[in-house]
């Protein structure tokens, strides 16, 4: 069966089945009014009432209502600010829900269950710019590699952690928080990937020997198993997704290349295996990186490559693409992109 057909067959099924955005809800403490009322962009909220109205006429119907709203709100700025001063955060308050009431509206969020991680973060990630301690940003207070020339096997903490696996339901203001699968020892869990089929999922976490390796439980957040080999002592695995053929894409260490500029991290570079532990092929020989591989609806695997050329090379992160079988690999749009972030799972328009 070809992706895109098991991919039609999923959407079928989207009010019942859980669709996955390997997302971090990190608990911070909330935003004081003052703060919020700052966080809401007046006339990015009408640009995207407008563009959701136009662009689904028959589903988003609320938007006369939220454009006025919103200009109702817009004029009494003056006075909700003095309130806010005086200790009032009432209107604040309902801004804030009607900016979330306005963007989980968003016709494409036609599903009911989301699959996340939760996480706390270690420590308290705001901190003041010249912080010289912490000058290559907060990711290891957050449960992300601290740059973005790190895999996760840099992370110098990865027990002690509370995180989570849990689903969101409903989308809506009112959603709650149920608890998937809980990692022992508060070991740290990334990269989170759903199967074709919804019945079960992949993730990354250190195992006993603190090596990063792909492990995989079902929709109930039990049977869990490591996929990667176990054989390999000092490797990491990490940062997989399925494959349509059956096979798994992921991240690893096993070449033993050390960065340019920093010989002591290893380069992860892109394999596949089959779910025996199997066929393991190294399908990506670079000087650099691969992160983040994904696959897109024709079936192909969208990645980041680290392009260690030219004056930016630092930062350059490019957007590949290569058949599963690691054949006819090439950049996906343009020159000179730079891409920080794990690509989004790919849209049937990309």
């Amino acid at each position: 069966m070809t992706y895109t057909n098991r991919k039609s067959q999923l959407q079928r099924h989207t009010t019942t089945l859980l669709l996955a955005i390997c997302g971090i809800f990190a608990l911070t403490p909330m935003l004081s009014a003052t703060e919020g009322l700052a966080d809401v962009k007046f006339e990015a909220l009408k640009l995207a009432v407008r563009d959701l109205a136009k662009t689904y006429p028959h589903e988003y119907t609320q938007g006369d209502q939220y454009l006025r709203e919103l200009e109702k709100y817009e004029k009494l700025l003056p006075e909700i600010s003095a309130g806010v001063k005086e200790g009032d955060s009432a209107a604040v308050e309902q801004i804030v829900a009607l900016k979330r009431k306005i963007l989980l509206d968003n016709p494409l969020l036609d599903f009911d269950r989301l699959l996340v991680i939760k996480r706390k973060p270690l420590g308290n990630p705001r901190r003041r710019t010249g912080d010289k301690d912490n000058d290559k940003g907060l990711g290891k207070f957050l449960g992300i590699p601290q740059q973005s020339s790190w895999q996760l096997h840099t992370m110098p903490n990865t027990t002690g952690w509370e995180n989570e696996i849990a689903v969101l339901s409903p989308l809506k203001q009112d959603g709650k928080l149920k608890t998937l699968f809980t990692p022992e020892n508060g070991s740290l869990i990334n990269e989170m990937d759903l199967h074709f089929d919804a019945g079960k999922m992949m993730f990354s976490m250190p195992d006993k020997n603190k090596k990063w390796q792909i492990f995989e439980i079902d929709i109930t957040g039990r049977n869990l198993r490591q996929l990667s080999p176990d054989d390999q002592l000092d490797v990491h695995n990490l940062d997989s997704c399925y494959l349509p053929n059956g096979n798994i894409a992921y991240i690893s260490t096993a070449p033993f290349q050390g960065v340019p500029c920093n010989a002591s991290v290893n380069v992860g570079m892109l394999y596949t295996m089959d779910p025996r532990r199997k066929n393991v092929r190294q399908v990506c020989f670079e000087q650099d990186h691969n992160f983040c591989p994904t696959v897109m609806p024709d079936g192909r695997i969208l990645y980041l490559r680290w392009e260690y050329t030219d004056t930016p090379h630092v930062w350059a992160r490019f957007l590949f693409t290569m058949n599963p079988d690691g054949t006819t690999q090439r950049e996906y749009y343009g020159s000179g992109g730079s891409w920080r972030d794990r690509p989004k799972k790919a849209h049937q328009h990309l």
